[in-house]
């Protein structure tokens, strides 16, 4: 029956899975866990913006306005060029089984780049004046890495195989995969006698069994996460009576995330002699998946801000959900050690016995293409501004994440079932920050806070986030240079693969601190 296989890409069936702790839609592939990914982003910009934990919708006067509420824009008076750097630390400890692992990495990015043009008619004229900015703003970091160990004695990888074939997949199917292309894990697994068919149920043709030990087992992963997303911004923001002021915005947004998981297992006394003599069959196994993602999007956003009085400001922004068209890579490898066991396989329906050493098997390159509509958000906001002290801002924002829908798969599958399943698991939040600045001569210092709610429905799993940022800065005529520190933290978890019992399940908390500077110039 079994056969070396040519690869063929037939669809991207198997996505690593977040654990969210509620049901799952039937079909679901694993997009609802990119639907949340890539719709809950941060704060970028400016290390002014950055330093107000991203409180600017009334206030204004900085050109990540833009991003956020481009009638921001019509508070500038002068023409100016701006840039800032950020290094991102970013820690996870997991815990696992009753071990405790601590990972980390460390990058450099551009996170802000902005040009803006300003007018100032002055006068007793209706307009004011005007803004065109455009503007880059890094809105999301994916960098990541974590490792988890622990040593499991209620099942291994080949359990979770074994459910997802046994009584449900017919031996022809992982047949096919094995002539014609591999594009499952299950796949791998049938093709490296980790799963093999049970013959004691030839009616059915859809039994499997396995003969390596299922624990305890040491399991351990390595996840490296990199990648980012971010927006340009053409904007324009304009100025009526120095009271009201209206923009309006087109975003062009990008993404980048690359995944890479490294999953071993080690089969606890594989190489002691059992008393007969023999050894266990298997040593170990080791499974790597790799996964890419590129897109691009495009959204509009609109905005005012009344100044009420000199001390006071409101201000509201709309901006509509964001369409990517998404780029998908996928593939694996699964290499299984084993001690030279003696495997009988039948090929014409003749036994044949095949020593099992080192088995590898892998995937094709597994490509999709497809779109993703993100949210719309709706920000408001309130300034008090203290005479030339300094000021106080604050932002609500409303997101509905259960609103994130995926459609036109480039090959024929559904995302019937992660939309289902975003819309059951996912809600609608309403996400604060909280900022303000002391002005002293020449010099600035700033501090806010932002509580991003937890986005899932009816879940014991709390994945809020909190940011507390500080920073400060120096204001000449002609340049400026600012510094902010952001710290964030979330808890999460993650199912390592699932089971109807004794799912194994790493408890994972992610620190990070972010140091960005920015400078601008008048041009």
């Amino acid at each position: 029956m079994r056969t070396l296989f040519i690869p063929f890409a037939v669809s991207l069936w198997m996505i690593p899975l977040w654990a969210v702790g509620q049901n799952i839609a039937p079909g679901a592939l694993g997009y609802y866990n990119d639907a949340l990914r890539f719709s809950q982003t941060r704060f970028g910009g400016t290390a002014r913006f950055q330093g107000l934990a991203g409180a600017n919708t009334a206030l204004g006067g900085d050109v990540t306005a833009a991003f956020i509420n481009p009638a921001g824009l019509g508070l500038l008076r002068k023409s100016e060029m701006t840039f800032s750097l950020t290094t991102n630390i970013a820690n996870t400890t997991s815990k696992f089984l009753g071990e405790t692992t601590t990972a980390g990495n460390l990058n450099v990015n551009l996170n802000h780049l902005g040009l803006h043009f300003s007018s100032d008619r002055g006068g007793e004229s209706t307009f004011r004046g005007a803004t065109f900015a455009i503007t880059l703003t890094r809105n999301n970091d994916f960098q990541e890495l974590i490792d988890y160990r622990g040593t499991n004695t209620k099942n291994s990888i080949v359990d979770y195989f074994l459910n997802r074939t046994d009584g449900r997949v017919p031996w022809s199917e992982l047949d096919d995969e094995l002539r014609n292309g591999i594009f499952t894990l299950e796949g791998l697994a049938y093709a490296t006698y980790l799963i093999n068919p049970f013959f004691g149920d030839v009616t059915k043709r859809n039994s499997y069994e396995s003969f390596v030990p299922l624990a305890p087992t040491v399991q351990a992963e390595n996840i490296k996460r990199s990648g980012a997303q971010s927006q340009w911004n053409i904007s324009y923001g304009a100025n009526f009576k120095d009271r009201f002021y209206l923009g309006a915005g087109i975003g062009i947004a990008t993404l980048r995330y690359a995944q890479d998981k490294r999953y071993t297992e080690h089969v606890i006394n594989s190489t002691t002699p059992l008393p007969d003599g023999r050894r266990l069959p298997l040593n170990n196994l080791e499974l790597i998946e790799k996964n890419r993602q590129n897109g691009t999007g495009i959204n509009a956003n609109i905005g005012f801000i009344l100044r009420a009085t000199d001390f006071f400001r409101i201000g509201a922004s709309f901006t509509t959900p964001t369409v990517y068209r998404i780029n998908d890579l996928y593939e694996a490898e699964l290499s299984v050690l084993y001690n030279n066991y003696p495997y009988i396989e039948y090929r014409n329906g003749q036994p044949v016995i095949r020593v099992l050493s080192r088995e590898r098997a892998r995937t094709d390159v597994i490509q999709s293409h497809y779109t993703m509509r993100t949210p719309m958000r709706l920000n408001a906001g309130a300034a008090l501004i203290i005479g030339k002290r300094g000021f106080i801002s604050a932002d609500a924002e409303m997101v509905n994440y259960s609103a994130t829908r995926f459609s036109n798969p480039s090959v024929n599958f559904s995302f019937a079932g992660d939309n289902a399943t975003i819309a059951s698991i996912y809600r609608t939040v309403l996400n604060i920050r909280v900022g303000g600045e002391a002005r002293l001569g020449t010099f600035r210092l700033r501090g806010g806070y932002a509580h991003y709610q937890n986005p899932l429905r009816n879940s014991n799993e709390d994945r809020s986030r909190h940011f507390i940022t500080f920073g400060g800065g120096l204001r000449k005529r002609d340049f400026y240079l600012d510094i902010a520190i952001i710290t964030s933290s979330f808890e999460s978890r993650y199912r390592v693969y699932r089971l109807p019992q004794h799912e194994p399940v790493v408890d994972m908390n992610s620190n990070r601190i972010g140091l960005t500077i920015s400078a601008g110039f008048s041009i």
